[in-house]
């Protein structure tokens, strides 16, 4: 008899939703990381890579852990504007959201990521504690529900 088979249907039923709701969070997350642009940085302004930003919102996330990044949003109607990004493990904003009108391009001296338009608040909520604890109880408590069922159901038989 499989493990499945030991359960009765309602069981089947909350194990299902909890393995459903654990691949829809990950899958909510993992979508959330991968809509982002790579910005390829270097210490060299001629070899760094330049992206262009069609204006609304735009998220810049340091990648590396230890080095502090400087980005450079040159706006296409004059100007530029410095963003300084500290390392993911160190203090200081890693993060930093702009927002203007117009198109500019954007470089930086390490590699980042830039999340641009609805792709800023799906990574916000996906790094919320909001998300994170939801995430959790969403699959966590169908699988005490059954538990708690299970022992009421056995201190009844005996």
């Amino acid at each position: 008899m499989s493990l499945l088979g030991r359960f009765p249907w309602y069981g089947k039923l909350l194990l299902g939703l909890s393995a459903i709701f654990l691949i829809g969070s990950i899958g909510f997350y993992g979508a959330s990381l991968t809509r982002g642009h790579t910005i390829d940085g270097s210490s060299s302004s001629s070899h760094r890579e330049h992206y262009r930003w069609t204006g609304g919102e735009l998220q810049l996330e340091a990648t590396e852990r230890q080095d502090s990044t400087t980005c450079y949003v040159s706006h296409d109607g004059g100007g530029q504007r410095t963003v300084q990004l500290a390392g993911t493990k160190r203090s200081g904003t890693h993060r930093q959201n702009l927002a203007f009108t117009g198109d500019a391009t954007v470089s930086c001296t390490r590699t980042v990521t830039a999340y641009t338009g609805s792709s800023v608040g799906r990574r916000d909520f996906s790094r919320s504690g909001a998300f994170r604890g939801g995430a959790v109880a969403l699959v966590v408590v169908p699988l005490v529900f059954l538990g708690v069922i299970r022992v009421l159901r056995t201190a009844a038989r005996g």
